[in-house]
C-alpha cells in the first residue's frame, strides 16, 4: 500500500511541474539556439542531450557572447584568485569593546574562504552564470560532505553544484522567497541500491537490479518547509526544512528523510516580472540568435551558388558530364552546344551585404549577453588615454544594466550561501569558538557578522558614490582659494568615510569617529602644553635679560629703587 505522505509530495511535485510547463518550453528554445551545453528536459535521455549539443550550428556567436558574458560576471563579482566578500560585524562597537573580536572573525573569514573554494563553489558559480544570462535563472545546491584532508584526517566540508534547467521546479511564498524545490536526480539501479539500501527500492527497481543494473532511475528530491518543524528538538525531522528522497515514477516509499536548518537551494532570476521563473538577457536575445543563424544560412548558400552555380548541358552530356578542377569530358563535333550556368547572378554583392548584417547582429548580441560590457571595462581599466569621465559614464551604464539583476544575485545566492556554509562549519565544529564573553552572548556566528562584497564589479558600482564625493571636494577647494569660508559647507571627515567605502578600503585603514575625537583630544592637550611650556619659557628669558640690565642714572633705575624701598619701609611698618 503506498504511504499517504508519499501521495501528497507527489501531488505537490507534479504541481510545481505543472506551473513550469510554459517557461519549459521557452527554456527548450533558448537552449537550442544559445544554451546548447546546459539543460535537460524531461523524457529526454542522456545520449539525447549529447546530440543536441553537437548538432550544426552555423554560427556559434550567441555561443561565445554568453561564455563571455558568464565569463565576465564570474571575474567580476566573484573571482577565485581575490578576496570579493569581507566578513564585518552587526555592531561596530563589538570590534571596539572586545579586542579579540576582530582576530576571532578574520579566522572564521579565511576558513569560509577555503572551505567555498574546496567546495566547488566557483564552478558552480560559473555553470550558474551561463544559465543566469542565458535561461534568466539559477539554481544553486549547497550540501555537507565530508572529505579528507592531505594528511588522511576526515575534514567537514561542502559541496556545491549547479542544477541546470529542465530537472527542478521550484515554488515561492508570498514574499517571493523560496517554499519548495523539486529536482530530477539521476542514478543508475546499483547507484540507488548503494545510496539508499535495497529494501527501499520499488520492485521495478529490484528487478531493474537482477538484469539491467546500470539502468537510468529518475529519483526527485523534495524539499519544502516542514510542517513539523519543531524549534525545541534537533532532530532531522524537527527542522524549519523536510527533505524528502522517492522514485520518479513507480514508487511505493519513501526512499529517504532528513531535514535543514537553512534550504539548501539558492535561486535568483534575472528578471521576476513574468514570474517564478523570470527571464533575462537570453530571452532578449533570442531574435537575433535566429536571425545570425538564418542568414548565415543564407550567405553560404550564395557562396556556395557563387563557386559552384548550377549548370545546364546538353541533352548528350547527360551522364557523362564531369565538373571537379580539371576534368576532362569527350566532345563530338555534333555536339555544338555550350556547357553554361543556368543562370548568371553575381552573389558577392548580397554575400557581403549579409556579411555586415550579420556582423551588425552579433555585435548587438554581444552587448544583450553582456559579453561587451564587461570587455569594455577590462579594456578601458587597461587604457591610460580612457579619460576618468569615460570610466565614470561606464560604471553608470553597468549600474544601469547590473543593478537590478545584482538585487537578486548577491542576498538570494551570495548572501544566503555564505551564510548557509557559515551555518554548516558551526554545526560541524570546524570553527574556532567566539573570544568570550561573546560566547555566552551569541548562539551561531551568524547571529554577530554581516558581510560585505569588495568584488570588482560591487566597487565599480560603489566607487561612482565615491568619485561623486571626492569632485565635490575637489570643486570646494577651488571655490576655497576665491573665498574660504566655503569649507565650512563641507564634513570633511563624513567625506573620508564616503570615499572610503566607495572604494572599498579595509576597515583598518580608516579610523572610527571615536578615535580620531581620542586622538584630536591628545593632540590638542599636546599643543597646549606646548604653548604654555613656550609662554614659560618666554617669561624666563626675559626675567634674565631684565635682571641683566643696567639701569643706574636712568629713569627706570629711579623707578626701580624708589619701588624696592617702598616694599622695603612697608616691610619694617
Amino acid at each position: 500500500m503506498v504511504d499517504r505522505q508519499l501521495v501528497e509530495l507527489q501531488d505537490l511535485a507534479r504541481h510545481l511541474d505543472d506551473m513550469r510547463a510554459p517557461r519549459l518550453s521557452e527554456w527548450r528554445e533558448l537552449h537550442e539556439y544559445i544554451v546548447p551545453h546546459r539543460g535537460l528536459f524531461p523524457e529526454e535521455s542522456d545520449t539525447q542531450t549529447a546530440r543536441l549539443e553537437t548538432r550544426d550550428i552555423v554560427n556559434p556567436a550567441a555561443q561565445i557572447a554568453l561564455r563571455r558574458g558568464a565569463a565576465g560576471l564570474t571575474s567580476a563579482m566573484t573571482p577565485s584568485g581575490m578576496t570579493w566578500f569581507r566578513l564585518g560585524f552587526i555592531d561596530d562597537i563589538i570590534a571596539e569593546t572586545f579586542p579579540a573580536a576582530r582576530q576571532w572573525l578574520d579566522v572564521v573569514e579565511r576558513k569560509l574562504a577555503a572551505t567555498l573554494a574546496r567546495g566547488g563553489w566557483y564552478q558552480a558559480l560559473h555553470e550558474g552564470n551561463q544559465e543566469y544570462i542565458g535561461y534568466g535563472g539559477m539554481l544553486l545546491y549547497l550540501e555537507t560532505v565530508v572529505t579528507r584532508d592531505h594528511s588522511g584526517a576526515l575534514r567537514n566540508g561542502v559541496r556545491c553544484e549547479c542544477c541546470t534547467v529542465g530537472t527542478w521546479s521550484i515554488g515561492l511564498d508570498s514574499a517571493k522567497e523560496v517554499d519548495a524545490v523539486a529536482r530530477v536526480l539521476r542514478y543508475t539501479a546499483n547507484q540507488l541500491r548503494d545510496k539508499f539500501g535495497e529494501d527501499a527500492l520499488s520492485r521495478d527497481v529490484k528487478e531493474m537490479l537482477k538484469k539491467r543494473p546500470y539502468e537510468r532511475v529518475d529519483v526527485i528530491h523534495l524539499v519544502r518547509r516542514n510542517p513539523n518543524w519543531n524549534p525545541r528538538r534537533m532532530d532531522a525531522a524537527s527542522m524549519p526544512w523536510a527533505s524528502y528522497f522517492f522514485e520518479a515514477k513507480g514508487a511505493e516509499r519513501l526512499l529517504k528523510t532528513g531535514g535543514y536548518l537553512d534550504m539548501p537551494y539558492l535561486y535568483a532570476v534575472w528578471n521576476d516580472a513574468r514570474g517564478v521563473y523570470g527571464t533575462g538577457p537570453g530571452d532578449e536575445a533570442l531574435a537575433d540568435a535566429r536571425m545570425v543563424q538564418s542568414m548565415e544560412t543564407k550567405g553560404l548558400v550564395g557562396l556556395d551558388k557563387s563557386i559552384e552555380p548550377p549548370m545546364r548541358k546538353p541533352v548528350g552530356f547527360r551522364g557523362r558530364l564531369e565538373t571537379y578542377p580539371g576534368a576532362q569530358t569527350p566532345m563530338s563535333a555534333y555536339e555544338k552546344d555550350a556547357v553554361a550556368p543556368l543562370y548568371t547572378v553575381n552573389f558577392i554583392p548580397g554575400i557581403q551585404a549579409v556579411e555586415g548584417k550579420v556582423a551588425q547582429v552579433i555585435r548587438r548580441i554581444d552587448e544583450t549577453l553582456l559579453a561587451s560590457l564587461f570587455a569594455d571595462l577590462m579594456r578601458d581599466g587597461l587604457t591610460k588615454d580612457v579619460t576618468a569621465y569615460a570610466i565614470m559614464a561606464r560604471r553608470q551604464q553597468m549600474a544601469q544594466l547590473m543593478g537590478p539583476a545584482l538585487a537578486s544575485y548577491e542576498p538570494n545566492v551570495l548572501s544566503k550561501g555564505i551564510m548557509r556554509v557559515l551555518t554548516l562549519l558551526d554545526a560541524a565544529g570546524e570553527l574556532p569558538p567566539p573570544p568570550s564573553p561573546l560566547d555566552r552572548i551569541i548562539t551561531s556566528p551568524r547571529d554577530l557578522v554581516n558581510i560585505e562584497y569588495i568584488s570588482p564589479l560591487a566597487l565599480a558600482l560603489r566607487s561612482s558614490g565615491a568619485e561623486t564625493t571626492q569632485a565635490i571636494v575637489a570643486n570646494v577647494a577651488e571655490m576655497a582659494r576665491i573665498n574660504p569660508e566655503v569649507v565650512d559647507k563641507i564634513d570633511l571627515d563624513q567625506a573620508v568615510d564616503e570615499i572610503s567605502r566607495g572604494l572599498g578600503a579595509p576597515g583598518g585603514v580608516v579610523r572610527s569617529d571615536a578615535e580620531v575625537a581620542t586622538i584630536r583630544q591628545a593632540r590638542a592637550e599636546r599643543q597646549q602644553k606646548m604653548m604654555e611650556q613656550e609662554a614659560q619659557a618666554r617669561a624666563a628669558e626675559l626675567a634674565m635679560r631684565a635682571g641683566a640690565m643696567r639701569t643706574e642714572g636712568t629713569l627706570a633705575g629711579d623707578l626701580k629703587a624708589a619701588l624696592a624701598g617702598q616694599a622695603e619701609g612697608g616691610g619694617n611698618g
